[in-house]
């Protein structure tokens, strides 16, 4: 009876522990990548991008598009809380996409900015 007893506490514990632990993990669940920054810019002012969500430590590209014109992109190292921050400095107006990729090429988020004189 003691032993029944014992087990079926042993059990109850276990229980509660994986119920516990799987909540936290739901709390402190990470979402997917983020990337934020002005919608609109003036023409020869520098816009500031910060992403998050990302990968600590991993090394990811992050692709300007200037309107019609030739993308840029540079790599850049993801801080160890996942996130990152980013310059861009439009040359010419029009709308632009800043968009941050892993290291396989797949768009991790994209932002939007219209640059304008």
């Amino acid at each position: 009876m003691k032993k029944e007893l014992s087990l079926r506490m042993s059990l109850a514990a276990t229980a509660l522990a994986v119920v516990l632990g799987g909540a936290a993990g739901f709390v402190h669940a990470k979402g997917p990548a983020w990337l934020s920054g002005p919608s609109i810019a003036t023409l020869g002012s520098k816009a500031s991008f910060s992403a998050g969500n990302l990968p600590p430590g991993a090394v990811v590209r992050v692709v300007v598009q200037e309107a019609a014109a030739a993308s840029h992109q540079s790599d850049v190292l993801v801080a160890q809380d996942g996130t990152l921050s980013y310059e861009v400095n439009p040359s010419i107006e029009g709308e632009h996409s800043v968009t941050v990729l892993d290291a396989s090429g797949q768009a991790l988020a994209t932002a939007r900015l219209n640059v304008m004189r």
